[in-house]
């Protein structure tokens, strides 16, 4: 079977192929012209309304050449039609306009469509042009930088060979001149133009020299007959916004930068005058001036000025703000470097390294171990968790460490460190620091500067370094080391070390049993509570135990010692000691030297034998003294036993005193005369040598203190025929009574008493 297909489909009738491409094309290029005039238009009216300068024609520059027209000026409303548009397309075109040569005056050089076009020597007048200041440059060590803002300015290309827009040449306001010469707008050389004829525009001639049209002597388009005409004052937008300049930074603020939005309508030259600025400081440098912010500050700074063109003034403000440059890293491991300025870096997660370089910065390590240089400036570092390293760099800065063991290295300049939670490394550097260890078991160290170490919580290790420290050990056992200077060592709570080298110190143990080493220099030594050793060193040191069993040691130097409440061990070493007797039984060795026992303090009645080697107070105990040369009696009524053998000084005090002078048994005899003082002997003071009662007063109830210490009076050592002799001399202004007697009755009077500052006649009872 065969099957055959047909159409049902009326064949229509061909179109040429040529009328379909001209209908087309005709259509398509129909629309051209009209997308290139709104296109035209759209940018002519875009730039009339953004540009501020406004333009007027001075005169009717289409005129002068008249060709056949009606009696309605057909042909003059073209031509000026035309110049409209030709103005309007002008400003689109980037390159510079000319005069259009003409041959003769005769006509038009050109025409289109018939029309007359301008004349021969009239140049279109070009619209003002947008100009951007250039980017500046910063000085000293800044970068580029954005420029701080942008200008424009009115720009008319119509200059002659003769003159200029304001300086020979003058301006269109110009009161007269020739036609092209000097004065015109149009410029040229004076009258080489065509030569003047009666024509409507000049009245001595076309475009000719003399009085002609451009240049105005009586023309229509100069301006000779109206005379000058006023100047007008420049005019700004409104104030000007400068970008931002980073903290730090040296920028150039360029003249144009100024005047950013000023205009002149005369075209003169603008000038800025009394420049003054908030907040910080200019200097005029050439093309501009010298803004120099300083790290740290932060803020707005306003520009004030006066803009001017010769005439008239117009003020005018600018502004800008310093702000910090910040950054945000990654969670990663970070590599950064910062910038000359105030930087503010958040490292965030991981194990980063950042160097912040010049400026007073901020960074935030976050977590991780990161490693941190401030540079220079006043900076403010934060290790945050991790073990972390941070150097400060020259500046004052601050440094936290964060959670971990970290290690904090102030360097130059006064730092303030806190270590933190960890066991930390903490060292200042240079300068006056003040440094924190925080919780852990940290090492301190001042280095050089008067620095302020303190060890927190946790056993520490501190070493002040040289100058004078201050170093406060805080809650554990911590060991306080304060080298060269005079530094001040806290223990605090917690059984301290405190050892604090050359200088004149002040060292406190606080509670608990602590060791404190005076070592040189005259210092000052306070157990305080607990069990304490202190150790004086070279140098006059005062030490004082405080409470609790204390031992004290004087060392080398005239130390001024006391134990303080409780049973102490007191040896005072080499020197001119003193030893203040106070509450407890103290065990008291004088030393070497010439030392005394001072009991002043004692408000009641003492008695001191320094046959036996005991004193003994109800107020104040009863204390062992050995190598003690020196006596100073209380307030009370003091008995002293004294060896007439050994030399000794004795002060009574308040008081009626007994001074009993005997021969211990056993002391060997002596080969030269022994010299006891008696300071202050004064009335109801008492001297007992053997069977003589010498006093002031010999009538006075004779109290026997002998009675009350050994609880009897007839003992044989006080009845015998002691020599007894009694002498006056005054010595260098002062007084002295000398008592001498013989002890061993070998006719040599070997005990002489003197009684410092007394001359009055003495009575002595014999005891029979």
């Amino acid at each position: 079977m065969i099957i055959e297909p047909k159409s049902t489909r009326l064949n229509a009738e061909p179109v040429e192929s040529r009328k379909t491409f001209e209908g087309r094309g005709m259509e398509r290029l129909s629309k051209v012209p009209m997308y290139f005039a709104l296109l035209i238009t759209g940018v002519a009216a875009y730039l009339k309304s953004v540009l501020p300068t406004s333009f007027e024609v001075t005169g009717p520059h289409l005129g002068r050449y008249h060709p056949d027209s009606d009696s309605n000026g057909n042909a003059l409303r073209d031509a000026r039609e035309f110049a409209d548009l030709a103005s309007m397309t002008d400003m689109l075109d980037d390159l510079e306009t000319g005069s259009i040569g003409g041959a003769d005056d005769d006509g038009p050089a050109n025409s289109i469509s018939g029309a007359s076009a301008w004349d021969t020597n009239y140049i279109p007048y070009e619209s003002p042009t947008l100009t951007f200041a250039k980017v500046f440059e910063g000085l000293g060590t800044t970068h580029n930088f954005f420029p701080a803002a942008f200008g424009f300015a009115a720009f008319n290309d119509n200059r002659g060979n003769g003159g200029s827009r304001d300086g020979g040449g003058g301006v269109a306001s110009t009161a007269s001149g020739t036609g092209g010469g000097g004065a015109g707008v149009s410029g040229g050389s004076g009258d080489t133009t065509s030569p003047g004829g009666d024509h409507d525009d000049g009245g001595d001639g076309s475009n000719g020299g003399g009085n002609g049209s451009n240049g105005g002597g009586t023309g229509g388009n100069g301006g000779g007959n109206d005379g000058p005409r006023n100047n007008r004052a420049p005019t700004v937008l409104g104030p000007v916004r400068l970008n931002d300049v980073f903290a730090g930074q040296v920028v150039l603020i360029a003249l144009s930068q100024l005047l950013f939005g000023a205009a002149d309508a005369d075209e003169d030259p603008l000038t800025i005058m009394n420049l003054s600025v908030s907040g910080t400081a200019v200097t005029h440098v050439q093309g501009g001036w010298s803004l120099a912010t300083l790290s740290g500050t932060l803020g707005r700074v306003e520009f004030s000025y006066d803009i001017s063109d010769g005439q008239a003034v117009v003020r005018q403000t600018a502004y800008l703000d310093i702000v910090r440059h910040r950054v945000s890293l990654t969670p990663n491991d970070d590599l950064y470097v910062g910038t000359p300025y105030d930087d503010d870096v958040d490292a965030l997660a991981g194990d980063d390294i950042v160097d912040a370089l010049e400026g007073d910065d901020l960074v935030h390590g976050g977590a991780g171990n990161d490693h941190i240089n401030g540079g220079a400036g006043h900076d403010h570092l934060y290790g945050d968790a991790g073990d972390d390293v941070i150097f400060g760099g020259f500046g004052n800065d601050l440094i936290w460490g964060g959670a971990g063991n970290d290690r904090l290295f102030g360097d130059a300049g006064d730092d303030t460190i806190f270590g933190d939670d960890g066991d930390d490394y903490v060292a200042g550097g240079i300068g006056d620091d003040i440094l924190h260890g925080g919780s852990g078991d940290d090492a301190i160290v001042g280095e050089d500067g008067n620095d302020i170490l303190l060890g927190d919580a946790g056993d520490d290790q501190m070493d002040g370094g040289a100058s004078d420290d201050v170093l406060q050990g805080g809650e554990g056992g911590d060991r306080l080391l304060g080298q060269a200077g005079n530094d001040v060592l806290l223990g605090e709570s917690g059984c301290d070390l405190l050892r604090a080298g050359d200088g004149e110190d002040y060292l406190s143990g606080g509670s608990g049993g602590d060791r404190l080493y005076g070592d040189g220099g005259n210092d000052i030594l306070a157990g305080d509570s607990g069990n304490d050793y202190l150790d004086g060193g070279a140098g006059d040191d005062t030490i004082d135990g405080g409470a609790g069993c204390d031992t004290l040691v004087g060392g080398s130097g005239a130390d001024r010692m006391t134990g303080g409440q409780g049973d102490d061990v007191v040896n005072a070493g080499w020197g001119n000691d003193t030893i203040i007797a106070d509450a407890g039984d103290d065990h008291i060795d004088g030393g070497e030297g010439s030392d005394t026992l001072d009991f002043s303090t004692a408000c009641d009645d003492v008695t001191v034998d320094m046959v036996a080697g005991r004193m003994r107070s109800e107020h104040l105990g009863e204390d062992c003294f050995s190598n003690v040369e020196n006596i100073v009696g209380g307030a009370g009524d003091d008995l002293f036993i004294v060896n007439a053998n050994l030399k000794v000084s004795l002060s009574g005090g308040g008081g009626h005193n007994l001074f009993v002078f005997e021969r211990a048994n056993g002391t060997p005899s002596v080969s030269a005369t022994v010299v006891h003082d008696i300071l202050d002997f004064v009335v109801g003071d008492r001297i007992l040598v053997k069977d003589y009662d010498i006093s002031h007063q010999s009538e006075r109830a004779q109290d026997d203190f002998f009675k009350v210490v050994y609880e009897h009076d007839n003992d044989d050592w006080l009845r015998s025929d002691l020599p007894v002799i009694v002498t006056y001399e005054r010595l260098n202004n002062v007084d002295h009574t000398i008592i001498q007697a013989d002890m061993n009755r070998d006719s040599i009077f070997e005990v002489k008493i003197d009684l410092v500052g007394v001359h009055i006649p003495l009575m002595a009872d014999y005891h029979a």
